[in-house]
Parts: C-alpha cells; structure tokens; sequence
C-alpha cells in the first residue's frame, strides 16, 4: 500500500516501522504512568507512618543532577538600535531585523 500525498510517498516499510515506534513509545509510556502510580503510593505508605523519602532513602537523588558544565558568560552588545534602547545585537548570529532594516549605517549604532 502507497499512501501519495502530493509531493511524496510512504510506502508500507516506512509505515510499519513508524506504527511499531508509536506501539513501542505508548508501552513506555504505560511503564513510566506505572511508576509513576507505584511511586505516589509508597510515598503516601510512608506519610502515613510518620516517614519521609528522603528518611527512608537517604542516598536516593532528590532532583536530578545539575551540569557541572559552566555556563559561556553572555556576549555584551556592539549594536544598540538608537531609535529603540532596549534592541541590541552581539554581532554575532543571524542579524536580527532592525539591524537589516538599518543597512549600511550600521557603525552609528555601535556601542563605544
């Protein structure tokens, strides 16, 4: 079976590989609902002994771990649109539209 939509096909390799990850992602989704079902109610077990999880599971993670990476500091502005204050641009990346619309009069608007 082909199914055309205007420019393209799919054919039934295509769709029975997509149907078996949609089946595959809806039995992970159950376990995870599960879990999730399992968890709640041993946290409700324990409230009502008088007990937390974190002092039934001390060494469990309590959040998931932050990066250790160091975030790249922010790049100060060169630009500053002298019509508007609040739009700048790094010059770095896409340029942003007021910088297009300013054209070759660019370095009035560079930050000193």
């Amino acid at each position: 079976m082909k199914v055309q939509h205007e420019d393209y096909y799919m054919t039934d390799k295509i769709i029975s590989a997509l149907e078996k990850k949609i089946a595959a992602d809806q039995a992970e989704l159950e376990r995870l609902k599960g879990i999730t079902g399992a968890r709640d109610k041993v946290e409700a077990l324990a409230s009502d002994l008088g007990y937390t999880m974190q002092e039934l599971y001390p060494d469990a993670p309590t959040t998931r771990a932050k990066s250790t990476k160091p975030r790249k500091p922010r790049t100060p502005p060169m630009y500053r649109n002298i019509h508007d204050g609040r739009k700048t641009w790094s010059g770095k990346g896409d340029k942003p539209q007021w910088v297009i619309d300013v054209g070759a009069d660019l370095e009035l608007h560079r930050v000193k």
